[in-house]
């Protein structure tokens, strides 16, 4: 296969949806994306079941689904049985994109994409999802040696991360201009504002430090900001809902808007500095509900949060390769790694679940096939078997999922922990499984489930659901 793409640059918006940016757009308030849709291609991008952002990702980065790919959570037990950790690089089964870039030759970067921590050893630079995570206010922000690759570049990256506290008075003014109407004894809204702006600010300085720095090939970049801004602050967002108070209305309406035009802002400067010879794909790994589809109430828990999810994703693609003006319909996330490689001039593996874009890509191409990117010898940038025995410092991402509602905090009892670490694990996995159409295997587990916990009514309502799936309708279908 012919390599089409000098250069490639995949950009994740966590959460990005079409119903917030197409009137962004249609205003003039997001020029940097409507430049790439107007002269590339666009689409609506499926998203997988369950919409839980280190599962999809990693579908995203593998091209294969969480039975493959060994990414089931946002948390998994320590190998050394002493508790829980953050979901770790070292859980993922197979090679990502750039761990198969790095075995030919591609000089590839990966910034702070999800399950990405400890860094892996690359062919350039390597910045795990928790480089980016601040302290809270006032604590020490120690790096940990394990979220930066090569070891060289950790201070000089350590230096360009952004404190909560940091953030100027100016920049939260941007998103919340009647910030000084705050009660902040009893509204911590301003607050975290101020950390998924700081967090997402270390993220960018991090990305356009390695462009600009390191030669690449390939760089995978993703801002988690537009899915956090989203879960705080789209209650607030117009249509003005009944729950909401005029005042927090007129303080917090703007900040859903602004989001996006900041990431409109960091787009235009990664497109400069890719420069116009770069292949660019942009996406989100699902939506988020916003208008009239907003939830009145959800709780902050795993699947409450999940429920505000849309399974629309946004996908656009643009650059020398690519048609203008295609709309890519019936895509899905599984196929970002597929068409990556198809752009590469490389062969897909057939234990991939996507397929390629063709009908984006101007030239006429014929995909090539092995078996497995798994079974190819060779350096691969991945980490070596004992690593994956070893217990890493993930204190600090653990604390994170805390606060955004998306783990309850462990109590004293070890073993109670990671028991329910494992059975939300387990049960994340049956229905992906589900969502593959392998209905045995979600069987399976969800019966183990059910009888470990028959009160649970999520467990017992999937396996009935897995049950009708088999059933013959009344048609015969």
């Amino acid at each position: 296969m012919k390599r089409l793409a000098e250069k490639i640059l995949l950009i994740g918006w966590d959460a990005a949806d079409w119903e917030i940016i197409r009137p962004l757009i249609a205003a003039g308030q997001m020029p940097h994306l409507a430049r790439l849709i107007r002269e590339g291609a666009a689409g609506e991008l499926a998203s997988l079941e369950p919409m839980l952002s280190p599962m999809l990702w990693t579908s995203i980065a593998t091209g294969k689904r969480p039975h493959k790919h060994g990414i089931h959570g946002f948390t998994e037990p320590r190998p050394d049985g002493r508790g829980i950790r953050a979901i770790a690089s070292t859980s993922r089964t197979t090679k990502a994109l750039w761990n198969i870039l790095t075995q030919r030759g591609w000089r590839t970067h990966n910034l702070c994409w999800y399950a990405s921590h400890p860094a892996e050893p690359v062919n350039g630079v390597s910045v795990s999802n928790e480089f980016s995570v601040a302290p809270p206010l006032g604590a020490p922000w120690p790096q940990s040696a394990e979220s930066v690759y090569p070891s060289e570049i950790r201070d000089v990256l350590a230096a360009l991360r952004l404190r909560p506290e940091e953030v100027r008075a100016q920049d939260l003014q941007s998103f919340i201009p009647a910030a000084d109407r705050i009660d902040q004894s009893r509204d911590d809204h301003l607050l975290k504002c101020a950390v998924i702006l700081a967090e997402t600010a270390t993220t960018h300085a991090a990305a356009t430090w390695a462009m600009e720095h390191r030669p690449w090939e390939f760089v995978a970049v993703l801002y988690d900001a537009i899915d956090h801004f989203s879960h705080v602050f789209m209650e607030f967002h117009p249509p003005q809902q009944a729950h909401v108070s005029d005042e927090d209305f007129e303080i917090y309406r703007h900040v859903i808007t602004t989001c996006y035009q900041f990431h409109d802002l960091m787009l235009g400067r990664l497109l400069e500095l890719a420069g116009d010879d770069a292949t660019v794909i942009l996406l989100s790994d699902h939506g988020f509900r916003s208008g009239e589809t907003r939830l009145p109430h959800t709780a902050k828990t795993l699947e409450g949060l999940a429920q505000c999810h849309r399974p629309q994703g946004v996908c656009v693609l643009h650059g020398p390769p690519i048609r203008s003006g295609v709309r890519l319909d019936g895509v899905s996330l599984l196929d970002v790694a597929p068409t990556v490689l198809a752009l590469c001039g490389l062969p897909l593996g057939r234990d991939m679940d996507g397929r390629p874009w063709l009908e984006a890509i101007a030239a006429e191409v014929e995909p090539e096939f092995i078996a497995s990117w798994d079974e190819v010898a060779g350096s691969a940038g991945q980490h070596p078997e004992e690593m994956r025995q070893q217990p890493t410092d993930s204190l600090q991402a653990v604390r994170h999922l805390i606060e955004l509602g998306y783990i309850t905090a462990p109590g004293s009892d070890v073993r109670q922990a990671i028991d329910a670490c494992l059975e939300t694990n387990q049960f994340n996995l049956a229905r992906a499984y589900l969502d593959a159409g392998l209905r045995h295997q979600a069987q399976t587990i969800l019966e183990q489930l059910v009888d470990r916990r028959p009160e649970h009514l999520d467990y017992r309502q999937a396996l009935a659901g897995s049950c009708d799936a088999g059933r013959p309708t009344a048609n015969g279908t």
